[in-house]
Protein backbone atom coordinates (compact mmCIF):
# COMPACT_ATOMS: atom_id res chain seq x y z
CA UNK A 1 0.00 0.00 0.00
CA UNK A 2 1.40 3.41 -0.91
CA UNK A 3 0.08 6.94 -0.87
CA UNK A 4 0.98 10.57 -0.46
CA UNK A 5 0.03 11.18 3.13
CA UNK A 6 0.02 13.61 5.98
CA UNK A 7 1.41 12.23 9.24
CA UNK A 8 0.18 13.96 12.40
CA UNK A 9 2.12 14.41 15.59
CA UNK A 10 1.12 12.53 18.74
CA UNK A 11 -0.16 15.62 20.55
CA UNK A 12 -1.85 18.77 19.29
CA UNK A 13 1.27 20.91 19.68
CA UNK A 14 3.36 18.56 17.50
CA UNK A 15 4.02 19.46 13.89
CA UNK A 16 2.53 17.50 11.04
CA UNK A 17 4.63 16.09 8.21
CA UNK A 18 3.82 15.65 4.53
CA UNK A 19 5.45 12.68 2.83
CA UNK A 20 5.72 12.38 -0.96
CA UNK A 21 5.12 8.66 -0.70
CA UNK A 22 4.33 6.69 2.44
CA UNK A 23 4.34 2.94 1.88
CA UNK A 24 3.53 -0.06 4.02
CA UNK A 25 4.61 -3.48 2.77
CA UNK A 26 2.82 -6.77 3.31
CA UNK A 27 5.30 -7.47 6.12
CA UNK A 28 4.40 -4.24 7.91
CA UNK A 29 7.57 -2.37 6.91
CA UNK A 30 7.25 1.40 6.60
CA UNK A 31 8.95 3.13 3.68
CA UNK A 32 9.02 6.92 3.40
CA UNK A 33 10.04 8.32 0.01
CA UNK A 34 10.91 12.01 -0.24
CA UNK A 35 11.86 13.87 -3.41
CA UNK A 36 13.25 17.38 -3.03
CA UNK A 37 14.25 19.65 -5.90
CA UNK A 38 15.30 22.72 -3.88
CA UNK A 39 17.83 22.91 -1.05
CA UNK A 40 16.22 22.36 2.33
CA UNK A 41 17.80 23.59 5.59
CA UNK A 42 18.61 20.98 8.26
CA UNK A 43 17.55 18.16 5.96
CA UNK A 44 19.24 15.47 8.06
CA UNK A 45 17.22 16.59 11.07
CA UNK A 46 14.09 16.65 8.96
CA UNK A 47 14.68 13.08 7.74
CA UNK A 48 15.19 11.84 11.30
CA UNK A 49 12.02 13.61 12.42
CA UNK A 50 10.06 11.96 9.61
CA UNK A 51 11.25 8.43 10.48
CA UNK A 52 10.37 9.04 14.13
CA UNK A 53 6.68 9.43 13.27
CA UNK A 54 5.96 5.89 12.00
CA UNK A 55 8.04 4.58 14.91
CA UNK A 56 5.85 6.41 17.42
CA UNK A 57 2.75 5.38 15.51
CA UNK A 58 3.47 1.72 16.30
CA UNK A 59 3.04 2.23 20.06
CA UNK A 60 0.15 0.21 21.47
CA UNK A 61 -2.04 1.02 24.44
CA UNK A 62 -1.81 -1.24 27.45
CA UNK A 63 0.71 -4.04 27.68
CA UNK A 64 3.23 -3.83 24.84
CA UNK A 65 6.59 -5.54 24.30
CA UNK A 66 8.00 -2.58 22.26
CA UNK A 67 8.65 -4.72 19.20
CA UNK A 68 8.82 -2.45 16.15
CA UNK A 69 8.44 -3.00 12.42
CA UNK A 70 11.27 -1.71 10.22
CA UNK A 71 11.21 1.90 9.02
CA UNK A 72 13.14 2.97 5.92
CA UNK A 73 13.57 6.48 4.54
CA UNK A 74 14.53 7.05 0.89
CA UNK A 75 15.44 10.66 0.07
CA UNK A 76 16.07 11.63 -3.56
CA UNK A 77 17.62 15.09 -3.60
CA UNK A 78 18.58 17.56 -6.30
CA UNK A 79 21.11 19.15 -3.95
CA UNK A 80 23.96 18.13 -1.67
CA UNK A 81 23.40 17.60 2.04
CA UNK A 82 27.18 17.81 2.59
CA UNK A 83 29.09 20.20 0.36
CA UNK A 84 32.39 18.49 1.17
CA UNK A 85 31.14 15.11 -0.05
CA UNK A 86 30.94 13.98 -3.66
CA UNK A 87 29.33 10.61 -2.92
CA UNK A 88 25.91 10.36 -4.50
CA UNK A 89 24.63 7.37 -2.49
CA UNK A 90 24.53 7.34 1.32
CA UNK A 91 23.16 4.37 3.28
CA UNK A 92 22.84 5.32 6.95
CA UNK A 93 22.18 2.99 9.89
CA UNK A 94 22.76 2.94 13.63
CA UNK A 95 26.21 1.40 14.06
CA UNK A 96 28.53 0.42 16.89
CA UNK A 97 31.56 2.67 16.39
CA UNK A 98 34.00 0.25 18.01
CA UNK A 99 33.03 -2.98 16.26
CA UNK A 100 31.86 -1.25 13.05
CA UNK A 101 28.82 -3.52 13.06
CA UNK A 102 25.16 -2.60 12.57
CA UNK A 103 23.57 -2.03 15.98
CA UNK A 104 19.94 -1.89 14.79
CA UNK A 105 18.94 -3.18 11.36
CA UNK A 106 15.29 -2.08 11.39
CA UNK A 107 16.03 1.60 10.75
CA UNK A 108 17.79 2.89 7.62
CA UNK A 109 18.01 6.18 5.76
CA UNK A 110 19.06 6.38 2.12
CA UNK A 111 20.14 9.72 0.69
CA UNK A 112 20.61 10.00 -3.07
CA UNK A 113 22.25 13.24 -4.21
CA UNK A 114 21.57 13.61 -7.92
CA UNK A 115 24.12 16.43 -8.54
CA UNK A 116 26.90 13.93 -7.87
CA UNK A 117 25.50 11.18 -10.10
CA UNK A 118 27.50 11.79 -13.28
CA UNK A 119 27.23 8.56 -15.26
CA UNK A 120 26.51 8.93 -18.96
CA UNK A 121 23.90 6.89 -20.84
CA UNK A 122 26.63 4.54 -22.07
CA UNK A 123 27.84 3.91 -18.52
CA UNK A 124 24.50 2.69 -17.15
CA UNK A 125 25.00 -0.89 -16.00
CA UNK A 126 22.23 -1.57 -13.48
CA UNK A 127 18.53 -0.92 -13.08
CA UNK A 128 19.42 1.43 -10.23
CA UNK A 129 21.77 3.43 -12.48
CA UNK A 130 19.00 3.79 -15.04
CA UNK A 131 16.55 5.09 -12.44
CA UNK A 132 18.99 7.72 -11.20
CA UNK A 133 19.86 8.77 -14.75
CA UNK A 134 16.18 9.25 -15.61
CA UNK A 135 15.40 11.12 -12.40
CA UNK A 136 18.27 13.52 -13.05
CA UNK A 137 17.72 14.07 -16.78
CA UNK A 138 13.99 13.49 -17.31
CA UNK A 139 13.22 17.17 -17.92
CA UNK A 140 15.80 17.40 -20.70
CA UNK A 141 15.37 14.01 -22.40
CA UNK A 142 13.73 14.27 -25.80
CA UNK A 143 13.46 10.50 -26.28
CA UNK A 144 13.61 7.45 -24.07
CA UNK A 145 17.17 6.03 -23.94
CA UNK A 146 17.56 2.81 -25.93
CA UNK A 147 18.56 0.84 -22.83
CA UNK A 148 15.15 1.54 -21.27
CA UNK A 149 12.79 1.01 -24.21
CA UNK A 150 12.12 -2.61 -23.36
CA UNK A 151 11.30 -1.96 -19.71
CA UNK A 152 7.59 -1.50 -18.98
CA UNK A 153 8.22 0.54 -15.84
CA UNK A 154 10.30 3.13 -17.69
CA UNK A 155 7.70 3.26 -20.46
CA UNK A 156 5.09 4.06 -17.82
CA UNK A 157 7.34 6.71 -16.29
CA UNK A 158 7.82 8.50 -19.62
CA UNK A 159 4.08 8.35 -20.26
CA UNK A 160 3.42 10.00 -16.90
CA UNK A 161 6.02 12.67 -17.66
CA UNK A 162 4.24 13.44 -20.92
CA UNK A 163 0.97 13.76 -19.01
CA UNK A 164 2.35 16.68 -17.03
CA UNK A 165 2.59 18.70 -20.26
CA UNK A 166 -0.86 17.79 -21.63
CA UNK A 167 -3.74 20.21 -21.97
CA UNK A 168 -7.01 19.41 -20.10
CA UNK A 169 -8.55 18.19 -23.38
CA UNK A 170 -5.59 15.89 -24.05
CA UNK A 171 -5.83 14.54 -20.52
CA UNK A 172 -9.51 13.70 -20.99
CA UNK A 173 -8.72 11.72 -24.13
CA UNK A 174 -5.90 9.95 -22.37
CA UNK A 175 -8.12 9.03 -19.41
CA UNK A 176 -10.61 7.46 -21.79
CA UNK A 177 -7.88 5.34 -23.34
CA UNK A 178 -6.93 3.99 -19.91
CA UNK A 179 -10.35 2.60 -19.02
CA UNK A 180 -9.55 -0.79 -20.55
CA UNK A 181 -5.88 -0.75 -19.60
CA UNK A 182 -5.33 -3.13 -16.71
CA UNK A 183 -1.59 -3.59 -16.74
CA UNK A 184 -0.55 -0.44 -14.91
CA UNK A 185 2.31 -0.62 -12.47
CA UNK A 186 1.41 -0.08 -8.84
CA UNK A 187 3.34 1.28 -5.91
CA UNK A 188 4.29 -2.28 -4.99
CA UNK A 189 6.49 -2.43 -8.09
CA UNK A 190 8.39 0.60 -6.85
CA UNK A 191 8.61 -0.88 -3.36
CA UNK A 192 10.05 -4.11 -4.69
CA UNK A 193 12.70 -2.19 -6.58
CA UNK A 194 13.78 -0.23 -3.50
CA UNK A 195 13.65 -3.36 -1.32
CA UNK A 196 15.95 -5.09 -3.79
CA UNK A 197 18.39 -2.18 -3.66
CA UNK A 198 18.23 -2.14 0.15
CA UNK A 199 18.94 -5.87 0.25
CA UNK A 200 21.93 -5.41 -2.06
CA UNK A 201 23.19 -2.56 0.09
CA UNK A 202 22.85 -4.73 3.19
CA UNK A 203 24.90 -7.48 1.56
CA UNK A 204 27.60 -4.96 0.70
CA UNK A 205 27.66 -3.62 4.26
CA UNK A 206 27.83 -7.18 5.64
CA UNK A 207 30.73 -8.02 3.29
CA UNK A 208 32.57 -4.87 4.37
CA UNK A 209 32.01 -5.76 8.01
CA UNK A 210 33.44 -9.24 7.46
CA UNK A 211 36.51 -7.68 5.82
CA UNK A 212 36.92 -5.30 8.77
CA UNK A 213 36.64 -8.17 11.27
CA UNK A 214 39.20 -10.22 9.30
CA UNK A 215 41.59 -7.25 9.22
CA UNK A 216 41.14 -6.69 12.94
CA UNK A 217 41.98 -10.35 13.61
CA UNK A 218 45.09 -10.10 11.42
CA UNK A 219 46.21 -6.96 13.29
CA UNK A 220 45.54 -8.65 16.64
CA UNK A 221 47.62 -11.68 15.59
CA UNK A 222 50.50 -9.41 14.50
CA UNK A 223 50.26 -7.50 17.79
CA UNK A 224 50.59 -10.80 19.68
CA UNK A 225 53.65 -11.75 17.59
CA UNK A 226 55.25 -8.36 18.25
CA UNK A 227 54.50 -8.64 21.98
CA UNK A 228 56.04 -12.14 22.08
CA UNK A 229 59.16 -10.94 20.26
CA UNK A 230 59.48 -7.97 22.61
CA UNK A 231 59.19 -10.34 25.57
CA UNK A 232 61.94 -12.57 24.16
CA UNK A 233 64.19 -9.55 23.56
CA UNK A 234 63.56 -8.28 27.09
CA UNK A 235 64.42 -11.70 28.54
CA UNK A 236 67.60 -11.88 26.45
CA UNK A 237 68.66 -8.39 27.56
CA UNK A 238 67.95 -9.36 31.18
CA UNK A 239 70.25 -12.37 30.90
CA UNK A 240 72.96 -10.22 29.28
CA UNK A 241 72.55 -7.56 31.91
CA UNK A 242 71.67 -4.91 29.33
CA UNK A 243 69.71 -2.07 30.95
CA UNK A 244 70.53 0.66 28.43
CA UNK A 245 67.53 2.94 27.68
CA UNK A 246 66.04 2.46 24.19
CA UNK A 247 66.96 5.99 23.15
CA UNK A 248 70.68 5.39 23.76
CA UNK A 249 70.87 2.06 21.95
CA UNK A 250 71.68 3.72 18.63
CA UNK A 251 75.46 3.32 18.72
CA UNK A 252 78.41 3.34 16.39
CA UNK A 253 78.71 0.50 13.86
CA UNK A 254 81.51 -1.07 15.96
CA UNK A 255 79.44 -0.97 19.16
CA UNK A 256 76.40 -2.29 17.29
CA UNK A 257 78.52 -5.13 15.89
CA UNK A 258 79.77 -5.95 19.37
CA UNK A 259 76.16 -6.14 20.55
CA UNK A 260 75.33 -8.55 17.76
CA UNK A 261 78.29 -10.79 18.68
CA UNK A 262 77.36 -10.63 22.35
CA UNK A 263 73.75 -11.51 21.53
CA UNK A 264 74.91 -14.47 19.39
CA UNK A 265 77.14 -15.69 22.21
CA UNK A 266 74.29 -15.37 24.69
CA UNK A 267 72.00 -17.24 22.33
CA UNK A 268 74.45 -20.13 22.21
CA UNK A 269 74.56 -20.14 26.01
CA UNK A 270 70.76 -20.17 26.18
CA UNK A 271 70.59 -23.04 23.68
CA UNK A 272 72.98 -25.08 25.82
Amino acid sequence: MAKTTKEKGRIKSNRSAFFDLHCTTDKGEYIIIEMQNMTQPNFKDRALYYVSLPIQKQAKRGKWDFKLNPVYSVNILNFRIDEDSRQYHHYVQLMDRKSKSVFYDKLALVFIELPDFNKTEGELKTFYDSWLYVLKHLSELQNMPDAMKHNKMFKKLFEEAELANMTPEELDLYDQSLKNYGNMYTANDILKMFQKELAAERRTVAANQRTIVANQRTIAAKDKTIAANQKRIAELERRLGINTPAASRVSTPRTAGARVRSSAKAAKTVNK
